[in-house]
Parts: structure tokens; sequence; C-alpha cells
């Protein structure tokens, strides 16, 4: 028999308070009122000091009714009349016959008026991609490079077709690889595509993987076996020295002198047209002076399919060597993780590569069998997932490489074996390795160990969130309560939750977070795929003081709830020196979010979701998301770049869906700027139609707010004063077209300025000798025949005194007679 259980009848409940369209004199205030089935009355009150100590303006004058029910009700009162660039509190009072419940104080703060258009930090918008695009498409894609230059003078980006008249290559519709440089403060583009004899297999990645920091070289594993060097003797990855003109280096070669594999070596794939390569760039050093690859064949004496090499001087030797007591052999092998991370998995001057021998991923995550380090300058290999002294070495070895510091001294790993006594009893563990060739990890410390007594397991999510370059902080998730303490918001970290954590030597553990388990981006995808660098959505700056993440709780007490009830995702920024936690894409105003539900078809979402992470979800702002170097179902999804949206100085790059300045009224996707006060031009006074005062920083918006349709964060140099994003607006007086375009907001940069068109009449009209052809932005000039004189039948052109006119032809008789008489003249000498 079953029971229906009553309700209880109980004041009205206060479910939800929050502001709309906040504008310079006017907003709307919106509430989420439960009667709980009595009928029930409202009124919201708003003024310059909080209500509960001062007297507030009351609307609606008579209370408004919502009837009974058990279901939330949601009532909206707009109000005007309100002072420009000021702050107001407002709550929510309901009442019904058992008594008046009172909402939370609430602020928000209206628009300035009359203020001008200026960018933040004084930057000028810059068009970067040439105004003539003969018929190709800017695109943003997860697979393809995707890269700028830490200077800031350089980006390599992407197009559907060449976007040049006369490139060596064009593979259309895939995608062209351009480089564009800025000499003299103007920006020109070539076409990095090389020649190519064959048709392939059409593919949606591109054939460059990564760039030098100053894009002088690039790393390509071309579509076909066309050779691009006369070194060449097979299909091979090549280095691309970015020079004019380019100069290709075969990475593998059997061509004498060069040849870095034995005689007789065969290694290009069974079908030139193939679309795969049987050759793969594995990880690199950031410099591209040392390179990981990995081969379908042989490439030394005694070695598997499948194992790995390293790259240098044109030199090739095998990283993928197992311990002497294990064999010795050459195994097949994935550096770092694999797709899961190879986050410095090659040391800075490339003597140390950390590898696993190859096997897969399972419904856990990670599955491989063990973690190594290759000391190519010792010539030695260590297994670093060993078990040290009290640990129980219970549970099964599947060690996944997490990231190591640049100079390869310290590497992290997670693993379900039991390395250490405080080990947890099951699930994930987070290693630290303190390196040394001769005798292996000097120091195994578990991150991740569980609270004496609880009894409980660390429950660590793969991948880990982020780390800094030198090792000494690192971010992750993890569903145990690893730390007691609270945050600064007052949340703690609760049991079976995702909590994000910040680990800092010498300090230890400290909780950041509480996120929900639909912000799997902070740990590197969902559920069904754990494990992939490539999922990732949060980073953090190469100090690792700085890291961004998104999430859909309100973890600042922002109002995230949109109008429709959905939750949105926004951008955070944690400051591990102060230990504050700001949401950067929040509205400025208090205006509750918007937000949009991400498209989930392909190419819908290129700005702001190239990777289709968040396809369907909803979303108010999102982080700049990784290229990798193919789709991760390939085996092959590495991410060997990750752009810069976070940096040492606190700027964050991001993209928002809902306006969070005056300027901003498209009600598409820009991008925007978040700097702490004291960075750039952000100080306590900030103000303007682009940038408005958030927390202790400022938010500005780098792209226009106007433009039809969305714009999205490509990269930024490494101090951040050059932005580099795609949008259809036209910014530049160049740009006449509604195709997307790249530009580049930057600090102190140079507006485009059209030459004045100047009427003329007769002789003035002629062309000039010292007329002047402009560059920018478009890398390539029209030069054409200009105005030409055409003389009638029977006359000739010829020029006199710079001008042309036309004259009188000869006869051809009196031709004849003079070199006639010519003749006769020579015969008689």
């Amino acid at each position: 028999m079953l029971f229906k259980r009553e309700r209880v009848l109980e004041k009205p409940t206060i479910e939800a308070t929050a502001v709309d369209e906040v504008t310079s004199d006017s907003a709307t205030l919106r509430a989420r009122i439960n009667p709980n089935n009595l009928e029930t009355t409202y009124q919201f009150e708003y003024g310059l000091e909080e209500c509960g100590v001062s007297a507030c303006v009351v609307v609606p004058l008579d209370p408004g009714e919502i009837g009974e029910g058990f279901e939330g009700v949601i009532v909206t009162e707009p109000i005007s009349g309100l002072d420009p660039g000021t702050t107001y509190h407002y709550r929510v009072v309901a009442e019904n016959e058992l008594g008046v419940e009172t909402g939370p104080e609430r602020t928000f703060s209206t628009q300035g008026e009359g203020l001008s258009f200026d960018l933040e930090d004084s930057r000028v918008w810059e068009m970067v991609s040439p105004a003539n695009k003969h018929g190709g498409a800017i695109i943003n894609t997860a697979f393809g490079a995707m890269q700028a230059s830490a200077a800031g003078d350089g980006l390599a980006y992407l197009s559907r077709g060449s976007l040049l008249s006369n490139p060596n290559g064009n593979r259309s519709p895939e995608e062209s690889s351009l480089l564009a440089r800025r000499v003299n403060g103007i920006w020109q583009s070539e076409d990095l595509t090389p020649p190519f004899s064959n048709a392939t297999e059409i593919t949606d990645n591109g054939e460059y993987n990564v760039f030098s920091p100053d894009l002088s070289l690039g790393e390509i594993e071309p579509r076909d076996d066309t050779p691009l060097s006369p070194w060449a003797s097979e299909r091979t990855p090549y280095l691309r020295d970015n020079t004019s003109p380019p100069v290709f280096t075969p990475l593998v070669t059997s061509v004498e002198p060069f040849a870095n594999v034995p005689p007789g070596t065969k290694f290009g794939p069974a079908s030139s047209t193939a679309g795969t390569p049987a050759v793969r760039i594995q990880a690199a050093s950031e410099d591209l002076s040392h390179i990981v690859l990995q081969s379908q064949a042989p490439l030394s004496v005694g070695a598997a399919g499948l194992s790995l090499y390293m790259w240098s001087g044109g030199l090739l030797e095998p990283v993928s060597e197992l311990p002497d007591g294990e064999g010795g052999a050459t195994v097949l092998g994935v550096a770092g993780s694999g797709p899961g991370s190879t986050r410095h998995a090659v040391s800075e001057d490339g003597t140390r590569v950390f590898w696993a021998p190859t096997a897969g991923y399972n419904a856990a995550g990670i599955s491989l069998p063990a973690l190594y380090l290759r000391d190519l300058e010792a010539d030695e290999t260590i297994r670093l997932d060993i078990v040290q002294p009290g640990g129980s070495g219970a549970g099964e070895p599947l060690p996944a490489f997490q990231g190591a510091s640049e100079d390869g001294d310290v590497v992290f790993f997670t693993d379900s074996e039991d390395l250490t006594e405080d080990s947890s009893p099951t699930g994930r563990d987070l290693y630290r390795c303190e390196v040394d060739v001769d005798l292996g990890c000097v120091e195994l410390t578990n991150l991740s160990a569980p609270l004496p007594g609880s009894g409980e397991s660390a429950g660590v999510f793969d991948q880990v969130t982020a780390l800094s370059d030198d090792g000494e902080q690192l971010y992750f998730v993890a569903t145990g309560v690893l730390d007691e303490g609270a945050n600064g918001e007052g949340d703690v970290a609760v049991a079976g939750q995702p909590n994000l954590y910040i680990w800092r030597e010498s300090e230890g553990l400290r909780f950041v977070a509480r996120l929900s388990e639909r912000d799997y981006g902070t740990w590197g995808g969902a559920p069904s795929r754990i494990g992939y660098e490539s999922q990732l959505t949060a980073a953090a700056s190469p100090s690792g003081r700085y890291l961004a993440f998104t999430s859909d709780q309100s973890l600042t007490g922002y109002e995230n709830r949109n109008a429709q009830g959905e939750l949105n995702a926004e951008v955070f920024l944690y400051d591990s020196l102060t230990d504050q936690l700001h949401c950067v894409s929040c509205s400025p105003s208090g205006a509750a979010a918007v937000g949009e539900q991400v498209p989930s078809q392909p190419g819908k979402a290129q700005t702001m979701d190239p990777g289709g992470i968040w396809g369907g979800r909803w979303a108010a702002g999102l982080l700049p998301e990784f290229s990798i170097t193919e789709p991760v179902s390939t085996g092959n999804g590495r991410t060997l770049y990750r752009s810069r949206s976070v940096l040492d100085n606190g700027r964050v790059f991001f993209n928002a869906a809902d306006g969070l300045v005056a300027a901003d009224s498209n009600g598409s996707w820009d991008v925007y700027q978040y700097e702490p006060i004291g960075t750039g031009s952000c100080v306590s006074s900030s103000a303007g139609a682009a940038v408005a005062r958030s927390g202790e920083g400022c938010i500005g918006l780098l792209s226009s707010g106007t433009a039809a349709g969305d714009s999205g964060f490509l990269d930024a140099s490494a101090s951040g004063d050059d932005v580099f994003f795609m949008t259809r607006g036209r910014l530049s007086p160049w740009d006449e077209d509604e195709a997307f375009d790249v530009y580049d907001a930057r600090v102190n940069g140079v507006a485009a300025v059209r030459p004045p068109i100047v009427e003329c009449a007769g002789a003035s009209c002629q062309s000039s000798a010292q007329q002047q052809e402009y560059t920018a932005p478009s890398s390539e000039v029209f030069r054409g025949s200009g105005n030409q004189l055409h003389c009638p039948k029977g006359k000739r052109k010829i020029v006199r005194d710079g001008k042309p006119r036309c004259v009188k032809k000869k006869s051809s008789k009196g031709k004849k007679q003079r070199k006639k008489a010519g003749k006769n003249r020579r015969a008689a000498r």
C-alpha cells in the first residue's frame, strides 16, 4: 500500500534573487518564490543603503500576488530613474498567512553614462589576416597548430583553403597553415602548405603540430611522400626553418651523408596516399631542438615497432629502452602518458624523457603498465613507480604521467597501486618524485594522502588540472577530503564531491573550491574520457600563482542561474598568493547570468568551443581550449602547445556570452580580458564603455561587442600585450567583408588609415612614379597594368618627357628603303 506524503505548510521560501538587464538608469529585479501552497504576496525593496538598516523604495506599491502551490514562481519588477554609475542594494519580501520571509541583501551597479569607447591598456586593433582572402576562410579548430610568438610579432593560424593567390600547395577543403609576421608595423602572411604530388585521404587536422616560441621553426608531418628536401628518402616529419625560402630538414632519412637509420631501413607508410604518417612526433622541447618520435618501423637495430626515438641535431637515439634489470630491450612506448599528458615529458635541455610502455585506456582512465625516465646523457633508464618502504603494493599498477618540472628533476604521476605507507585504500593517488638517475625516486611523496584516521580514499581524478613550470605548485581534483580548512568564501571540501586543491612546496595542500560533476573540463574530460589533456579547460600561469577554471557552481555568491532556470558555467580566477577566488566572467553590474547553450554541431562553435567540449551545455563564460595533433580516437591526440590564456601578471583572457560592459551590445560571444589593479591601465577608478571595475581588477572588452556573430580568442603573447582573436567585425578600414578575420588587440598598436581619395582632372589624374602601395594588412598587393594609353589605328605610342602620346606610324615602304640603303653603305666600305 502506497502512502502519499503530505507537505507541511510554512512561510514562503525565497529560492533565488537576481537582477537582469542593468543599464545606466534602469534594471529588472527578479526572484523565485515558493508559496508553499498558501496564497502569497511579494514586494521588492531597493535603495542606496542596506534595506535592513535604511528605508528603501518599495515596488510594486500594491503587493503582487503569486497564488498558491508547491513550485517556485518567478516574479520580476522593472525599475527606472536610477543614477548612472551607482551601486544599489535590493531584496525581496514575501508573505503568506503563516508569516513574512525576507530574501538576502544583494547589490547591483548601474552602467556609467556618456563614456567613450577606448580599449583597456591603450590597445589598438591591427588587422593580421589579409583583406583579400582569395576564396579562403579563416577557421579555428582543435586539430591544428594555432600559436602566437612569445614576443607578439607573429601568429600561426589556420584557414580552409589558402588565403593567398599563388600558394606552394593548396589542400582545400582541408586546412592550410599560415604564418603572419609584423614587420615595420605591417602584418603580412605566408601560406606554409608544402607542395604535394599525390591525392590523399581528406582529414580534419593540419600538417603542422607545433612551432618554436619565436615561430622561426615549425614541425610538419606531410600528407604524402612528396620530398620536401633533397636529403629526404621517404615520407617523414620535417623541421621547417621559416626563412625565405624555407629550409626543410627531414627528421628521419637514409640519404648519405645525412642518414640516421641503419642501411636498408624502410620507414615510410605502406601507401603514399595514407592519411596517417608512419613516423609521428610525440613530444618536444620548447625550442624544438629535441623531438621525440614514434615509428611504426624499427629505426635502430633490435628495436620494436612503435618504439620511441630522440631526434637532435640530425641524429636519432632510442628512448623506449627498458632498464638493464628488465632486459634492456627497445620496446614500444609513448612519451609521457601519450594523449594523457606530455607536459614537460622532454626536459628543457633534452637530456631526460619520461615515457611509458604503450597500453591503452579503460573505464578507470589511463591504463599504462609502468612509468620510466630515460636519461640520454647517462644512457640509463630507471623505473619510477616503485613501491617504497612501508607501501603495501596493493592495487593494480596503472601509473599515469601527469607532468614534470622544466628541468626534469621532479615528476608527478598518479597510480592505483599503493606505493607509500599513506596511500589510499582504493582509487588513485597523486605522487611526486624527485629524480636521481642513479637512485630513481630519491623521495617519493604522496601529495593526496588521506587525513590520518579518516579511512577514506583520495579519489584523485586524471588529468592534473595545472602545474607550474618549476614544479613547485600543482592543482588537482579529488573526491576525498584532504584538507578540512575553509576557503575564502567559507566553503569546505565534501566527501564524494569534486574538490579542487592546490599543493605548494613547503606549504602542502589547501582546499580551493568545491565543483560539480559537470565541471569535468577541470580534470580532463567526462567520466568516460578521464585522462585526456586535450579535454582540459583550465590553465595556470607559468609560475602557478594564478589558476583559471570554469564551473557552473555559484562559487562566489553570484547568481549564475538565468531566467530560464539554467545553470551557466562561468570563468573563475584563483590567486594562490592571496587565497582569493574571483568570478572574472560574472557581470560587474551584478546582473544575473544570461548565458547561451553552446552548439553541439561541428563547426558551429569554433570561436568559443572548437574542441566540442561544451556542446549542448549552458555557459556565460569559457576559457580557450588547447589544440591537439589529431582526434584522440586515433591514439595520437596530443597537446603539444597550450595557448597563453593565464599570465603571471594576473591577466586572464576568455570568451563571454554576456555583455559585461556597456559597449557589448550584440548578444554574441566576445573576447575579454581581466587584469588586477596595477597591471596595465587598471586602477581603482577605471571606467569606460569598454572597461569596468570587477572585484580587485578590471574587465576589458577586446573585441568590438557590436559585430554580427561570435568572436573568439586565439592566443596571446607572453606579456599579454598582444591578444589575437577572430571576428566578423570590420575593425579596420581595410576590412571590407563580413568573413572571419584575425586581429591583434595590441598595446600601443598602430591604427590603419586609408589614404584619402583625391579628386583630379586632366594630366593630374595620370599615375605618379612616386605613388605608394599600402601593404597592411594584406599579405599581397595588387600590381596591375594601371591606366594605359591605347592609340588608334595608324598611330603608335611613344613616351616623351615621361608622358605617353600617339604619333603617326612610319610607312613600311620607307623602312625597307632605309634598310636597303644601309646594306649598300656597309658593302661599299
